[in-house]
């Protein structure tokens, strides 16, 4: 089994494929609605740093960080399943 990283889309842009699922992900968790095509409005423009600027004042930010990522997830892993 080979598992291949790519997290700053040297070996393939995946970009567009992972958008929606992580924009609609922070909707259902925040009820805040991101644009998916221009995050250089926040400063580190990273999915990470984006939740974390999002929720850096909320009392719940690591009980919804950790929702958005598993909503992501599922998303995701939806996406998969139906390719």
């Amino acid at each position: 089994m080979l598992a291949i990283f790519d997290i700053d889309g040297t070996l393939c842009d995946s970009t567009d494929a992972e958008i929606e699922p992580f924009v609609q992900a922070v909707f259902e968790v925040t009820g805040t609605r991101i644009a998916g095509d221009d995050w250089t409005r926040f400063k580190n423009p990273t999915s990470s740093g984006i939740v974390g600027e999002l929720l850096k004042d909320d009392p719940e930010a690591e009980f919804k960080s950790l929702a958005i990522e598993r909503r992501f997830v599922d998303y995701m892993q939806a996406l998969e399943d139906n390719a």
